[in-house]
């Protein structure tokens, strides 16, 4: 009778460790699918914040005159780089330049940093005019800008409408360099996308000057995104989220090795 029960606490300890191997083994999937889901949700918020903006860049020292040849200028008019953005309801232009940005200048004096938008993405349909030097041949709907006059600084956004211009006041801030121009998304419609030009006009006694652009050649594009905060905490909560659930997986691992040992 004693070496029957003997047999029965074997088997009963054999299906015990099957059973916690099969725990662990079923822990081991729950790990990898966590950890395939919290990959897949990180890569989803880094590729959001991604396409939330667009960065680009331009040689220093490429100014041109009204007749699109080389000349020189201040260095607040020179183009380094561009950042197009989506925050919320509004889209943020960020105009770095080489110098920094006065906070007033003569009276015979007008500059812009601005952005050119192509909303409905038709170069034919051009309400603001044809001007290439400027616009690289973009059929512009919408100007947001920075503009410096005798006012002083000031952001506004152009729109066009039965071939008239509407302006109106838009947050802007200038810091250092740098030149920032903000706008409620409405102001591009129900486009997916738009296409765009970077760039910098002076006027002297209201005639152009000079200019500069980004891109030199043709224009960028950039999907809107509207309603999404551009929030850098979001990859740190995401990448702290993963190593969470990762631990404790394997805390739940090795608890249940231990118990089938």
């Amino acid at each position: 009778m004693g070496q029957a029960f003997s047999g029965s606490r074997g088997e009963l300890r054999g299906i015990e460790r099957f059973l916690s191997s099969l725990g662990l083994c079923m822990a081991m999937k729950l790990l990898r699918s966590i950890s395939g889901l919290v990959s897949v949700l990180l890569c989803v918020v880094l590729l959001s914040i991604v396409l939330c903006s667009e960065k680009l860049s331009d040689p220093v020292g490429d100014l041109l005159d009204p007749q699109g040849n080389p000349t020189a200028g201040e260095s607040y008019l020179d183009i380094v780089e561009a950042e197009v953005s989506f925050e919320g309801s509004s889209c943020v232009v960020r105009i770095n330049v080489s110098g920094p940005i006065p906070a007033s200048v003569p009276e015979s004096v007008f500059i812009e940093w601005g952005l050119l938008i192509d909303a409905d993405r038709n170069r034919t349909t051009r309400p603001w005019g044809d001007w290439f030097l400027i616009d690289n041949g973009l059929g512009a709907d919408v100007l947001a800008r920075v503009k410096l006059g005798k006012y002083g600084l000031e952001g506004e956004v152009i729109t066009w409408s039965a071939g008239r211009a509407y302006g109106l006041p838009t947050d802007f801030k200038v810091d250092g360099t740098v030149a920032e121009v903000r706008f409620d998304t409405s102001k591009v419609g129900n486009s997916s996308a738009f296409d765009y030009v970077i760039e910098i006009r002076k006027y002297v006694d209201n005639y152009l000057a000079m200019v500069d652009k980004c891109p030199n050649q043709g224009s960028a594009w950039i999907a809107v995104v509207r309603g999404v905060d551009k929030n850098p905490l979001w990859p740190m909560i995401g990448v702290g989220l993963a190593v969470l659930i990762v631990a404790v997986v394997l805390v739940l691992g090795i608890l249940t090795k231990r118990r089938a040992s």
